[in-house]
């Protein structure tokens, strides 16, 4: 008759062959393995399970009193549940007196582990998740306005009328500093009030030193900013590509038309510009369209995974069980990923906040341990579905090299 250790490490094997069976897996906060604390094959257990990172949870009936996460889970949990003789601890014994359990989940990069943390501190710790997890909203520059007289904004929260606000930039001090670059190239009002124009309004010193249109003091008309704000949102969301052309087509007919004086200044202008848009980060867009696909390593060598987010909101992620035969320049691995990826990208679903969303993408994006790639999309049928292909080939020939050295 099998032993109670045997059976039980046959249902773990089984557990994590059904969680790589699926070719295509989509689950967004999988069930978790739990084992009493004073389980006595949960030191064995953890020593065989090897390196891996992962959540775990204290969980008492009804409620999760601690929730936490490593880089190498079975070592954490052998620490913390048993001595070094492998009797249980006593935190675990304190554990096993209030019929508590012990739940873990295993993940497999670093994004997965902060996401599944963040859903996990959501729904049980639900009025200060944020607080637990440390989680700063990021920034974001946006064009907006309380009247008819739009100005530029730095913000870490959007609100309705911040269809053209960009992001998220990797601190304050960065978003401040691009917005003071594209300020510096425009005539956007700098001051914050609510304007009530007239001619006697006392004005500013931007105003006397012309870097602003003067609004205020009806020195332009309500259409005219208007203007000067439709280029500065069309820089924003274009990283001054249409503004650039634009200009440059300016400056070369002034040239040809032998007015070198202003051929110089829209040139100044244009070097002005290119500072700006070399400050911003390529991953930096409109919020409402930021959509594209981090790729991670899977559990196996042979696998990825998948995490599509559309539109500032992060979707079920994707397992792709990539065996050998896949090619990144065969049309059938192409059509493959598109197959998969075109329902994401066309029925999305939007929880949660987009500030949330996009803080978790910028905490690990902007981090010293990314272990992954993004890949930016603009839509399903614009998905550069190639280089997508490309990077999980090239995945997949490092997981396979490295699975070969270890065996």
């Amino acid at each position: 008759m099998p032993s109670e250790i045997s059976i039980y490490f046959h249902e773990i094997v089984n557990w994590i062959k059904l969680y790589h069976a699926s070719e295509i897996l989509t689950v967004k906060m999988p069930e978790p393995m739990v084992i009493d604390p004073l389980s006595p094959n949960g030191w064995e257990l953890f020593r065989v399970l090897g390196k891996t990172s992962g959540i775990y949870a204290f969980a008492v009936p009804g409620r999760v009193t601690h929730l936490s996460w490593s880089t190498n889970l079975p070592r954490r949990l052998r620490r913390l549940l048993y001595g070094s003789d492998g009797a249980p601890s006593i935190l675990a014994n304190r554990l096993g007196e209030s019929a508590a359990t012990v739940q873990y989940w295993l993940t497999s990069s670093r994004l997965e582990s902060s996401l599944l943390l963040y859903e996990l501190a959501k729904t049980h710790f639900t009025d200060d998740y944020l607080l637990r997890l440390r989680l700063r909203m990021p920034w974001f520059v946006a064009l907006t306005g309380i009247d008819r007289f739009a100005r530029l904004t730095i913000t870490n929260r959007l609100g309705r009328g911040d269809g053209s606000a960009i992001g998220p930039f990797p601190s304050r001090e960065g978003a401040q500093r691009y917005g003071e670059e594209v300020l510096g190239s425009f005539f956007l009002r700098r001051c914050s009030e609510e304007l009530s124009p007239a001619p006697e309004h006392p004005g500013c010193i931007y105003g006397e030193m012309n870097l602003c249109l003067r609004p205020c003091q009806c020195a332009v008309s309500e259409s005219e900013y208007r203007r000067e704000a439709e280029q500065v949102e069309d820089f924003l969301l274009t990283n001054g590509k249409n503004t650039l052309a634009r200009l440059t087509l300016q400056r070369d007919q002034a040239a040809s038309d032998t007015d070198f004086e202003t051929a110089a200044q829209i040139h100044k202008r244009i070097e002005k510009l290119k500072l700006a848009t070399k400050s911003r980060d390529e991953v930096i867009t409109n919020v409402q369209h930021f959509s594209g696909v981090a790729v991670t390593p899977g559990r196996e060598a042979h696998q990825v995974r998948l995490w599509p987010m559309v539109m500032s909101y992060w979707q079920d992620p994707l397992t792709l069980d990539l065996r050998e035969g896949y090619d990144a320049e065969t049309l059938s691995f192409h059509s493959r990923l598109q197959q998969v990826l075109t329902p994401v990208f066309s029925r999305p679903t939007r929880e949660g906040q987009q500030e949330e969303n996009l803080a978790m993408f910028a905490r690990w994006y902007y981090s010293s341990f990314r272990d992954g790639d993004w890949i930016a999309f603009t839509d399903a049928d614009k998905a550069n579905h190639r280089k997508l292909a490309r990077r999980l080939s090239k995945w997949v020939k490092e997981g396979a090299k490295n699975e070969a050295k270890i065996s």
